[in-house]
């Protein structure tokens, strides 16, 4: 462990890679030479000026991820105009299409990061059907991480061969639960119990998939 105020403590004698969440820290080593300084990425929290909640994958994790998982290949099958929808946020955003192909495996690269470690549960799904003429009621929160706050959006597909949808989601993301004007909707819960897959359309896919049907 490093405690201090920055380059003053570490030796200058040695080639060192430091990994820290503290940005004075970052800022102090990152004048040396010999130091090579990787940081982890998140909110940053004012009190302790550290990045908490860490929101996204670095360029070697996502390199790993993609690497050690195929679900590129069951999207270019089954949901191909998807992975068309992906390449246009990548192109819009001015972003490698791996990163935007990996931020949108939010489950998968959930299970993946957190694989061979307790699974804590998430969301709560909530529906009523009363059995008469009233339409049933679907609801769902979806529990987050406090750093996608203030991306939240709400997407109206109007597709030429299919229902209308409307899709709750992220910015640069496919969906994360939603329903369709034909009356299909989408909920989506953890379920630790249930073994998961490196390989297969991700749940992103499945989801749009679903609420691109009538019934």
């Amino acid at each position: 462990d490093y405690h201090g105020d920055g380059a003053s403590g570490m030796p200058a004698d040695r080639e060192l890679v430091v990994v820290t969440n503290s940005l004075p820290i970052a800022m102090s080593l990152s004048v040396r030479p010999n130091i090579t300084v990787l940081i982890v990425g998140g909110r940053v929290r004012g009190r302790t000026q550290a990045a908490v909640d860490a929101w996204a994958m670095s360029q070697g994790e996502i390199e790993q991820f993609l690497g050690a998982t195929d679900f590129f290949s069951p999207m270019r099958t089954h949901t191909p105009e998807l992975i068309s929808e992906l390449e246009g946020i990548a192109e819009g955003a001015g972003l490698p299409f791996a990163t935007v192909f990996a931020y949108n495996l939010l489950d998968e690269g959930w299970w993946w990061a957190r694989r061979g470690r307790d699974i804590a549960l998430g969301c709560t799904v909530l529906a009523l059907l009363d059995g008469g003429e009233a339409r049933p009621v679907l609801a769902q929160n979806m529990d987050l991480g406090e750093h996608n706050n203030g991306f939240q959006v709400v997407l109206r597909l109007t597709p030429d061969d299919g229902p209308a949808v409307t899709v709750l989601s992220m910015a640069g993301c496919l969906g994360l639960t939603g329903a369709n004007d034909a009356g299909v909707g989408v909920c989506v819960n953890t379920l630790p119990m249930l073994r998961h897959r490196a390989s297969g359309l991700p749940v992103a896919a499945v989801l749009r998939g679903v609420l691109s049907r009538r019934s």
